[in-house]
């Protein structure tokens, strides 16, 4: 009796190690019925209308912002990542090929509410885009790379739908500058400084990257992803740096650059963090987002 207990206890255990082994966001968010008669579009913008009517029809309370159960909620979430992806591809970012390339990878990864602790080092060196000096180029890179990155893998849904936001933003911002330049203003929107040229497209980044840092370090203790997200933009902040050769990929040499206006700069030096950027005599490692995220990561705490 005994010997038969323990046998149907180990057994239980390993089936539940091997049911969370085994869990992906397509078995956890129970999609697959929404996805119905969806496999045969050629594109992902009909797949996307299928995936959305197919919701509408059989479970439209996941189109309102009403409580939702958590499966629902799941799926609200899988279902604004495609909008988000439909949107990649109206805008010429990505190719309906990739784009269901790239769904089909999110759908079938590993369901996670944790990012897997990881050294800031390890996470800057998992990119494809450190050699990408010229700014359009390394932008479209890191595009196509973003979704390979551990912090965006090991994401849950709703940090991947910010992620993929902050990105559609972030290729909008290469259009926009190559279309000429770009004016910011400051609080009174009075004219601020401008920004013209590929040079001027890392800097512009780099600042627009280190005011949604901000934005979401006000935030972080009201929502835990919003942590996810100051870590992913820490490192594209990083990783853009690296690419432009304004810090080394060690992250402890001396190396900086102007840019092709006379008023901005960039210099990284070592000192107590290795990460000095500074554009307009402001540096981002001295902003609490970025030093509470440095700090973080240095260790693998996240």
């Amino acid at each position: 009796m005994v010997k038969a207990f323990f046998t149907y206890l180990f057994s239980f255990i390993f089936f539940l190690n091997q049911v969370s082994y085994s869990a992906t966001i397509r078995t956890k968010s129970n999609v697959d019925r929404y996805l119905l008669n969806c496999d045969s579009a050629q594109e992902f913008k009909k797949y996307y209308e299928c995936f959305y009517d197919n919701i509408k029809i059989n479970n439209s309370s996941v189109l309102t912002n009403e409580k939702l159960k958590k499966k629902d909620r799941e799926l609200q979430n899988l279902l604004e990542l495609a909008q988000l992806i439909n949107v990649a591809i109206d805008s010429e970012f990505i190719t309906s090929k990739s784009a269901t390339q790239e769904w089909l990878k999110i759908l079938d990864s590993k369901y996670s509410k944790k990012i897997k602790k990881k050294k800031l080092k390890e996470s800057i060196n998992e990119s494809k885009c450190l050699n990408e000096d010229q700014f359009e180029n390394f932008i479209d890179c890191f595009y196509g790379d973003f979704r390979n990155l551990s912090v965006y893998k090991n994401s849950d849904l709703l940090t991947k739908n910010r992620i993929e936001t902050l990105m559609l933003n972030s290729m909008h911002l290469k259009n926009d500058i190559g279309d000429g330049f770009v004016v910011t203003l400051d609080k009174n929107d009075l004219y601020e400084s401008t920004f013209a040229g590929d040079d001027d497209g890392f800097i512009f980044f780099v600042m627009t990257m280190d005011g949604l840092g901000s934005d979401f370090y006000k935030k972080k203790d009201l929502d835990i992803d919003y942590k996810k997200v100051l870590m992913f933009i820490a490192i594209v902040v990083i990783i853009s740096l690296v690419a432009k050769g304004v810090l080394s990929k060690s992250g402890g040499n001396t190396g900086s650059y102007t840019s092709g206006t006379s008023s901005a700069s960039a210099t990284a030096k070592t000192s107590t963090s290795p990460y000095i950027y500074t554009y307009n005599s402001t540096s981002i490692v001295q902003k609490p987002w970025f030093k509470y995220i440095y700090r973080q990561m240095k260790w693998g705490a996240f």
